[in-house]
């Protein structure tokens, strides 16, 4: 093939597939035969030559080498400064040199600007292709039986990848991702229900969605407390409770209670009022323990005309003497019961020897006692003679009955 080719430039180097030249100025018309194709042009106007560091960099054509920093040689890389110097399937790497667009890629930034970057082959595509043949694709994160897992291979801000095409729907209980949030069945429980064969709170059940489907599932039973179910789920309610000891309003026994579940709620119940006996308790809930006169009478004083010294016997000072006398004897006190409850006084009780019509009778303000104090056993005597020189030998008991709580 014979082509005549005419150029018009300025010091620029051409290249022409079979030879070289330099054209300094002017025009000139150059023939020449060719064996392979056509000739073509290294760059559509002045421009630079790509620039290499080592023959390795220079490629495509026949003798290709690295000469003075740029590509020489015959068919070599066509040079370019962008993709407008390329053909549509082509790109400009970063050497100047056209080369397929379908070249490996991590990021959009190394394809074509109307290609992307396929995340399956990491290889640049074109974007208006890969967009037209709609390729299936299962998104990533879902269960595969599930719509929302439906997807088509897309470019997405130049990036290839699976991208969903069934919008959510709303969840239900089938076992399937409906919203695709990817979970599977959620939010789709807790609607109440009642167990079948359960009693008490354990029929109190709620839907649950097992295995796609929903299944009202019972409480587990729960210790029994107080408030009105049946939680250990026995058929009774509030069973077995109570029974602790509490204190209840009221006095003595009547506050010794003991707790009782009641209306669902714990209640101190006290014990029903008794009636009073000597046991050193409060059995009449009154707020006084064995008060007098409960607990029967018991000798708490008892001398004889010896003791003491004979303190209570008289004698004339003179064979022709009466006796008229007075005198206070016996405790302060009237001491304290087995269990340390002090003795209330209740009588006295005084006896001269059967002599000579000689007498000794109670003779203290308050039935014989001296003191107003009940606890006081201190007894007032009247001695007394009816025939001169005689003697009198007396004798006296004392009663009381003990009051108040045990105090051991």
């Amino acid at each position: 093939m014979v082509a005549r080719v005419i150029f018009r430039v300025l010091g620029v180097t051409w290249v022409q597939k079979g030879r070289a030249m330099s054209i300094k100025s002017g025009v000139m018309t150059w023939w020449a035969a060719t064996v392979a194709s056509a000739c073509f042009l290294a760059w559509p106007g002045p421009v630079a030559a790509a620039p290499c560091q080592s023959n390795a960099d220079c490629g495509g054509g026949t003798d290709c080498s690295c000469a003075n920093g740029v590509c020489s040689g015959i068919g070599c890389f066509r040079l370019c400064s962008g993709e407008a110097d390329c053909a549509t399937d082509e790109l400009c790497d970063e050497q100047h040199h056209c080369v397929a667009a379908a070249q490996p890629c991590t990021s959009p930034a190394q394809c074509r600007s109307d290609y992307s970057c396929d995340s399956r082959t990491r290889v640049c595509v074109s974007t208006a292709g890969i967009n037209a043949r709609h390729e299936a694709c299962t998104v990533p994160g879902f269960v595969t039986s599930t719509p929302c897992a439906t997807g088509e291979w897309r470019a997405v801000d130049r990036v290839v990848r699976c991208v969903q095409t069934v919008a959510p729907q709303a969840e239900v209980c089938d076992g399937r991702d409906n919203n695709c949030n990817g979970q599977i069945d959620e939010g789709t429980s807790g609607a109440g229900c009642t167990a079948p064969g359960l009693l008490g709170d354990c029929a109190a059940g709620s839907l649950q969605c097992q295995a796609g489907r929903l299944v009202c599932v019972g409480r587990p039973a729960q210790g029994e407390v107080c408030d009105g179910r049946d939680n250990n789920c026995n058929g009774q309610v509030d069973d077995g409770l109570g029974g602790a000891a509490c204190l209840a309003p009221g006095l003595g026994e009547c506050a010794a209670g003991a707790l009782q579940c009641q209306a669902g709620r714990m209640v101190c119940v006290g014990r029903e009022r008794q009636a009073e006996v000597c046991d050193g308790k409060d059995n009449n809930c009154n707020g006084s323990v064995d008060e007098f006169p409960t607990c029967p009478e018991e000798l708490v004083w008892n001398q004889s005309d010896s003791d003491n010294g004979g303190e209570m016997t008289r004698r004339p000072r003179l064979p022709t003497d009466l006796i008229d006398d007075h005198a206070v004897v016996g405790p302060t006190s009237c001491g304290t019961d087995a269990h340390g409850r002090p003795y209330t006084k209740t009588r006295v009780e005084l006896q001269a020897a059967s002599t000579n019509g000689a007498t000794c009778t109670p003779d203290g303000s308050y039935g014989g006692f001296m003191s107003n104090d009940r606890t006081n056993c201190r007894i007032g005597v009247r001695y007394k003679t009816v025939r001169m020189g005689s003697n009198v030998w007396c004798s006296g008991k004392a009663w009381g009955r003990p009051t108040g709580p045990y105090r051991h």
